[in-house]
Order: structure tokens, then sequence, then C-alpha cells
């Protein structure tokens, strides 16, 4: 509990207190300080307006109406570049909006196109691997299929070169038993 507690708590009268009396007592501090806060506001305010109202004189009878209008001139000029320079910027942040979107789409069909690659190299090494199996274990038995095969030709070359040696022999005795018979007709 501080010490003021009792000033906004007590129920008893406040004269009792001796309040008017404390405000009383206060009451030249607070004119005195009112007294300076003006005197400050006039020591700010007063120069201020003072300045303010020279200037305007000064206007009246000091500046130039063709300078006045060109500074006319010069504020519309730089308001148009102003607006020019907002329509600029206005496009500049459109295009980067439309150039976002389109990166969105670019990457999303990177993206697409990745899966899609991703799928058919995937297809490729299967029907690689389908295809390529076969070719290696043909490959491989290609040693054996080459000497089986090499085998049965040279067992069919011995077999014709006994079947030409007999067709050979035969066909020897027929001639010889020909010229043996057209021999002996001539005789």
């Amino acid at each position: 509990m501080n010490a003021y507690t009792h000033l906004y708590t007590s129920t008893s009268d406040p004269d009792e207190h001796g309040y008017d009396d404390l405000v009383d007592s206060l009451q030249g501090a607070f004119d005195d300080r009112g007294r300076e806060l003006k005197r400050e506001i006039a020591e700010t305010l007063v120069p201020t307006v003072n300045r303010v109202k020279g200037l305007y004189e000064q206007i009246g009878t000091d500046v130039d109406d063709t300078f006045g209008k060109g500074i006319i001139v010069f504020n519309n000029a730089c308001k148009e570049l102003e607006a020019l320079a907002m329509r600029d910027e206005d496009d500049i942040k459109d295009t980067l909006a439309q150039l976002q979107r389109t990166n969105k789409e670019l990457f999303e069909q990177l993206k697409d196109a990745y899966t899609t690659r991703n799928r058919l190299w995937a297809d490729f090494e299967k029907a690689l691997k389908a295809t390529v199996d076969p070719t290696l274990k043909a490959l491989r038995a290609l040693p054996a299929n080459v000497e089986r095969t090499i085998g049965s030709i040279e067992k069919r070359a011995r077999q014709l070169e006994k079947d030409d040696a007999s067709a050979v022999s035969a066909a020897e005795k027929k001639i010889k038993g020909l010229l043996g018979k057209v021999s002996s007709t001539e005789n």
C-alpha cells in the first residue's frame, strides 16, 4: 500500500484532511509552469509566424512571374515523370509476376519431363535386360554349339567321303564294265 492510497479510498469528508489547502498551495506552481510554457510557445511560434509572413510579402514583391511559371512547368513535368515511373513500375511488377508464373509452369513441366525420363529409362533398362540376358546366354552357349556343329559337319564330311569313295568305286566299276563291253563288241 502506498502513501497516497488513503486519498482515494477514504470515505471521510475531503475537508477533514486539508486537501483544499494542498491544492491551493500547488496552484502557484501550476500557474508558474503555465506562464513558462506560454513563453516557450511564444518564443517558438512568433518567430516562425513572422518568418512565414515575411516570405509571403517577399513572394508578392520579389518573385519573378516567369520563374514561377517555370516552377509550375517543372512541377508538372515532375508529376508526369513520376506517373510514367509508376506505370513502368506497375509494368515491371506485372512482368515479374508473369515470369514467376511462367517459371513455375516451366519447373512443373521440367519435373514432369524428369518423371517421364526416369520412367522411360527404367523401361529401357528392363527391355535391354530382357534382350541382353538371352543374348548373353546364347553367346555363352555359342562355343559349345559351334563345337557340336563342327563335330556334326566333320562326321557328315567323313560319311560323305565314304559315300563318295563308294560311289566313285561303283562308278569306276560301271565305267570299266561298259568299256569292257564296248571293247568286246568292237572286236
